[in-house]
C-alpha cells in the first residue's frame, strides 16, 4: 500500500514536472523569455548578448519540450513496474531521456558554433 502511494506520488510530481517543461520549452522556442537568471538555456554564451540569448532559446526550446514529453512516459513504466515486476520499461524510459539530455547538448553546441561563425564570416 506504502509502495503504490509512492509511486502515484511520484508519478504526480514527475507529470507536472513534464508540463511546466513542455510548457517552458515552448515559450523559449517562440521567444517570449526575455534575458533572465532563472528560466531559459543559461550558458555564457547566450548571456553575452540579448541576440545571442533569443537564438540560444530558439534553439533549445524543442529539446526541452521534447524532454517534458518524455516524462509523460514515467507513467506507464511505473504501471508496467508494479503489476508486472518487469523493470525493463523503466530502463527505457532512462535511456531516451538520457538521449535527449546529450541531443539538446548536442543542438546546442553545433547551433552556437555555426551561429559563431556566421557572425565572424559576415564581418
Amino acid at each position: 500500500m506504502v509502495e503504490t502511494i509512492a509511486l502515484v506520488f511520484c508519478a504526480i510530481v514527475i507529470i507536472a514536472c513534464g508540463v511546466g517543461l513542455v510548457v517552458i520549452g515552448t515559450r523559449m522556442k517562440s521567444g517570449k523569455f526575455p534575458p533572465n537568471g532563472i528560466v531559459g538555456t543559461r550558458t555564457e554564451f547566450s548571456m553575452k548578448s540579448e541576440e545571442n540569448w533569443y537564438f540560444v532559446q530558439r534553439l533549445t526550446g524543442a529539446p526541452i519540450r521534447w524532454l517534458g514529453y518524455s516524462m509523460f512516459l514515467w507513467i506507464p513504466a511505473f504501471v508496467a513496474y508494479k503489476f508486472t515486476n518487469n523493470d525493463d520499461f523503466l530502463y527505457v524510459t532512462v535511456a531516451l531521456q538520457m538521449f535527449l539530455i546529450i541531443l539538446f547538448w548536442i543542438i546546442y553546441f553545433s547551433g552556437t558554433r555555426r551561429h559563431q561563425n556566421e557572425i565572424t564570416h559576415k564581418d
